[in-house]
């Protein structure tokens, strides 16, 4: 889990710019999981539309693979266009992640 203060600009990012988190988390067939707070932290309400996205203590997101997907001929372009579809949310991330404020 991310360090709170890194969290707080993880989330701080995502409401700041809901439409490329919106965008960035739209991938078809992404999966998301992880601990969840119980309660919207403070300062946002618990209402906000980002409510899920701001519960979470810490994400994983994923692509599905089926065996047929990485063992057929052309399996580089699943890894590579997988990559370019999380492309969006990992930079929005990583930024967040890296910005010191």
């Amino acid at each position: 889990m991310p360090e709170p203060s890194v969290a707080a600009r993880l989330r701080g990012a995502f409401v700041a710019a809901p439409d490329a988190w919106a965008a960035s988390n739209a991938s078809a067939g992404t999966v998301q999981d992880g601990p969840m707070l119980v309660r919207v932290p403070k300062p946002w309400p618990a209402d906000h539309p980002l409510a899920e996205d701001l519960r979470r203590k810490s994400c994983t997101t994923w692509l599905p693979l089926t065996k047929n997907k990485v063992t057929r001929p052309d399996s580089a372009s699943v890894v590579r266009d997988g990559a370019a579809r999380l492309a969006p949310l990992v930079r929005i991330v990583a930024s967040a992640a890296n910005d010191r404020g």
